[in-house]
C-alpha cells in the first residue's frame, strides 16, 4: 500500500512539474510592442536586402516600393493604435507579390517567405 501511494505521489509530481515547465515555455503568446517593432524591422530590412540584390526592372523596383509603401501605412497607423486589419492585408498581399513575381535570390525569397509566415502568425494571434 505504501508503494503504490509513493508511486502515486511521485507520477502526479512529476505530471505537475512537466505542466509548469510547458507553461514557462510558451510564455504569452501575444505579440507585445517590442516583438512587433522587432517583427516589422526585420521585414523592412528583408525587402531592402532583397531589392539591393534584386533585378533592377521598373516593375520589381514599384513592387517594392509599394510593399515598403504598405510596411510604413501599417506600422503608423500601429504605433498610434488605429489598428486596421486591412492595412496588415494590404502589407502581407504586397510582400507576396514580391516574393511571387520578383526573381529574388534564394536567400532573400526564403527570408520574405519566412516574414509572411510570421506576419501571418501575428495576424492570427492579433485577430486581424
Amino acid at each position: 500500500m505504501k508503494g503504490l501511494l509513493a508511486k502515486s505521489i511521485l507520477g502526479a509530481s512529476l505530471l505537475l512539474l512537466s505542466m509548469m515547465a510547458r507553461a514557462q515555455y510558451l510564455g504569452d503568446q501575444t505579440y507585445s510592442e517590442s516583438r512587433t517593432h522587432t517583427l516589422f524591422d526585420r521585414v523592412r530590412s528583408d525587402l531592402d536586402r532583397a531589392e539591393v540584390n534584386a533585378d533592377p526592372t521598373r516593375g520589381e523596383a514599384d513592387r517594392f516600393d509599394l510593399a515598403q509603401q504598405r510596411l510604413n501605412a501599417f506600422q503608423r497607423a500601429w504605433q498610434t493604435g488605429q489598428n486596421d486589419y486591412r492595412d496588415l492585408d494590404d502589407l502581407i498581399a504586397a510582400v507576396q507579390r514580391v516574393v511571387s513575381t520578383n526573381r529574388l535570390a534564394f536567400r532573400d525569397e526564403r527570408n520574405l517567405r519566412y516574414d509572411l509566415d510570421r506576419m501571418r502568425d501575428f495576424q492570427a494571434r492579433e485577430g486581424y
